[in-house]
């Protein structure tokens, strides 16, 4: 059965006739927020020094969070969503459902805002997720995203199950050192075009240079053989070359 839509956003189950508030009778099965069992992404700023880069997934579906590993590299993929000034509401009302006694089994939404807010904190957080499509702005400039998402996941509690395969990914690849180390190097030196092209210059400055510290040489040492052979007969250059 495909996904239901409501605000952009794809739901797991039929949308409920929105809720007033988010003052709903909490249900029991939430795990507390001190559990072990969940833990904060890094900022998106934060990702990408570590060679972790975003790209928005084929569908709007909240559930269609995916890491991909390329070595030194990873992509997360996340959907897409449009935000303007109905978002607010429209996801606290979801909220508000999901932790009704009469919700759904999981926790889908609640999980999603708590990861959006883990990843945003900042206005820079948000730019470089509008950029890749993930993030479309019609609510104002980058910094009321960022504070809507802050404020919207306040005390929130999400379901640790949820995308914990792209949790434990993500952890795996960053505590690897040798990769973050090499991936933060790259993203210090090659952050734009213009350093990219600086090296690239460099890198051909210098092959030109031992192109031609090569070919100088070759050429003295072509000039020293023939003065050799102008100064010895053959057959005494021979004698001298043997000569122990």
């Amino acid at each position: 059965m495909k996904p239901k839509k409501l605000g952009g956003l794809g739901l797991p189950w039929d949308p409920p006739q929105l809720l007033p508030c988010i003052e709903s009778s909490a249900r029991e099965d939430v795990i507390p927020k001190s559990s072990n069992y969940w833990h904060l992404y890094p900022l998106v700023t934060e990702l990408e020094t570590a060679g972790i880069y975003f790209e928005a997934s084929k569908t709007h579906h909240v559930t269609d969070v995916k890491f991909k590993s390329h070595h030194i590299f990873g992509t997360l993929m996340l959907p897409p969503i449009m935000v303007d000034d109905s978002t607010k509401p429209l996801l606290l009302n979801l909220v508000a459902y999901e932790i009704s006694p009469h919700g759904p089994s999981d926790l889908r939404i609640t999980s999603y805002i708590w990861l959006m807010d883990s990843l945003i904190d900042h206005a820079e957080d948000v730019k470089q997720l509008r950029k890749k499509g993930i993030l479309l702005n019609n609510l104002g400039s980058d910094e009321q995203l960022a504070q809507l998402f802050n404020e919207i996941a306040n005390d929130l509690v999400p379901d640790p199950r949820a995308d914990a395969d792209v949790k434990d990914l993500i952890e795996k690849h960053c505590k690897n050192k040798q990769r973050v180390w090499i991936a933060e190097w790259m993203h210090n030196h090659f952050s734009s075009p213009w350093t990219v092209l600086a090296f690239l210059g460099a890198i051909f400055a210098i092959a030109l240079s031992l192109i031609q510290t090569y070919l100088v040489l070759e050429n003295n040492m072509v000039m020293v053989n023939e003065n050799l052979k102008l100064t010895f007969p053959t057959s005494q250059l021979s004698t001298l070359l043997l000569r122990p």
